[in-house]
């Protein structure tokens, strides 16, 4: 007899408890849902997926709307400082934050080699960070090609052959002799025996590998120049940012050496 009055007890504890956090005595349970997913739902009490206490909806407090929705008080608004604004239409932001270094600009960059081989003279001296212009003698190389070129060039002249001296002629541009030296050849019928290298841009060097006495041949690079007033700022992204990536992109920079300074740009 005490068994039963403790069990019966116990079940109406539970009962009033249940009632009692709905909202009032009386409040009807419209249903029972896992605390973890509300649509996971019964008509009495039980346990959840996940071992859980199913917990019951009152009337007049079931959710309604986007079972997704989330419903906060202002305390927890508060709390996670959510902020609201009116939605309008407006271009996404494409911004890509990451780290770079300073380059020279390809484009304005050029490397010297000669279409012969040969010995380097007369060199003139060259050092890394020399400034030079466009079209200023660099170096004059001995070429036993260009000699016998030149020679070829001065009998096609004495023969009086036009279209002779047109082939003569085109031979030495192609092996890398300029117009005036062409010119200086014709008109004081002597053979060259030096090629002159000249600097095909204004600029600063870069490097210099060419050195008197040194034999010379095509796929050595004898010099480096670039024109320092442009410059490339290399990033690194990341593979998942690159579809993001388009030419003529707004780009800033900041340096950290350069405080309050932002420099601005376009993607190459």
């Amino acid at each position: 007899m005490g068994s039963g009055l403790a069990i019966g007890a116990l079940g109406e504890r539970h009962y009033l408890d249940a009632t009692a956090a709905g909202g009032g005595a009386g409040a009807e349970i419209l249903y029972w849902v896992a605390p973890m997913d509300a649509n996971f739902r019964r008509d009495g009490p039980g346990k959840s997926p996940m071992g859980m206490d199913l917990v019951p909806v009152y009337a007049g407090q079931e959710p309604s709307g986007d079972p997704a929705e989330v419903q906060l008080s202002a305390a927890e608004i508060n709390a996670i400082g959510v902020r609201t604004a009116l939605a309008q239409v407006e271009p996404l932001s494409e911004r890509i934050e990451t780290v770079g270094f300073i380059g020279y600009n390809e484009h304005l960059t050029s490397h010297v080699h000669t279409r012969v081989e040969g010995w380097i003279e007369q060199l003139r001296t060259l050092a890394v960070g020399d400034r030079v212009s466009k079209a200023e003698l660099l170096f004059e190389m001995f070429s036993q090609e260009i000699g016998s070129s030149s020679a070829d060039f001065v009998r096609a002249i004495e023969a009086g052959d036009q279209r002779i001296v047109d082939v003569a002629k085109r031979k030495l541009s192609s092996l890398g002799v300029s117009q005036q030296q062409i010119y200086e050849i014709a008109r004081s019928g002597n053979l060259a025996r030096r090629l002159r290298v000249y600097a095909p841009q204004n600029g600063i060097v870069l490097s210099v590998k060419a050195a008197d006495g040194m034999f010379l041949e095509p796929d050595i690079r004898s010099v480096s120049l670039t024109d320092l007033s442009s410059e490339w700022l290399v990033a690194d992204v990341f593979e998942k940012d690159l579809a993001r990536l388009s030419t003529e992109m707004e780009a800033k920079a900041r340096f950290k050496h350069l405080p309050g300074r932002v420099f601005e740009g376009k993607v190459d």
